[in-house]
């Protein structure tokens, strides 16, 4: 009995923690797409006019070098504004908050495609589900960390990613053609990154399931209960 109030204290506090993270991810990306992008943005306008009016100049050698100067500058402030926006994205993607789940599981198979090389094609139903925030989010992070692995460890060209709604609950699906998950890789309690997503999955009281052969590829499927109801599926590939 005292046992199993310490493990419902403890995913309690899991849960907490949790929800924590996420309000200082957001907090954290706000401020950053707030003040620190839109100053970037403001001081790469300003250079881009600096470089206009340089040109305007007389020839010389002194032109030619402030000319150059200034272009490098304008192009570090294009790279520095880039990495932040991708840093504020990390924290927490604006899509998800603004579009839904559905728009935030394909703008994320997009992305990891685009900086992967790995071809990912995501089918997702044609209208927006009902899901709450925390089981919107819970599905999102799960999809971050399951690509995250494909990219570190799979060596897969193809990943396959389905969200739907059925019988009360909501299915994540991730399959790659990967090289596979050992058995001792799937029970080790140091991978971090397996139960953390199988937390996720259970403090929303449901269940994360995953299926994999040396070679054969990886399935992960995620299933938590949810109302409301979806239209039908669509998929897009890149």
């Amino acid at each position: 009995m005292e046992l199993r109030v310490s493990q419902e204290n403890l995913r309690a506090l899991a849960a907490r923690l949790l929800v924590v993270r996420e309000e200082e991810r957001t907090h954290l990306a706000r401020e950053i797409h707030d003040v620190l992008a839109q100053d970037l943005t403001r001081l790469k306008i300003d250079l881009v006019w600096l470089q206009h009016r340089v040109t305007k100049l007389g020839k010389g050698s002194a032109r030619g070098r402030l000319a150059a100067r200034v272009a490098e500058m304008n192009q570090m402030a294009a790279r520095v504004l880039h990495c932040v926006q991708r840093i504020a994205t990390g924290l927490r993607p604006v899509v998800l908050d603004s579009l839904g789940l559905c728009a935030a599981v394909e703008w994320q198979a997009r992305d990891f495609q685009d900086h992967s090389g790995v071809q990912c094609h995501a089918s997702v139903p044609a209208d927006e589900l009902t899901v709450g925030h925390d089981a919107a989010t819970a599905v999102f992070r799960i999809l971050q960390e399951c690509l995250t692995n494909v990219q570190r460890h799979a060596h897969a060209t193809n990943v396959e990613v389905s969200l739907r709604q059925e019988a009360g609950q909501l299915l994540l699906r991730v399959e790659d053609n990967g090289r596979g998950i050992r058995v001792k890789q799937l029970r080790d309690p140091r991978s971090i990154g397996l139960v953390g997503m199988r937390e996720r999955a259970l403090l929303l009281g449901g269940k994360l399931e995953i299926r994999s052969h040396p070679g054969a590829g990886t399935v992960i499927e995620m299933r938590v209960p949810v109302e409301g109801r979806s239209g039908g599926a669509k998929g897009r590939r890149r």
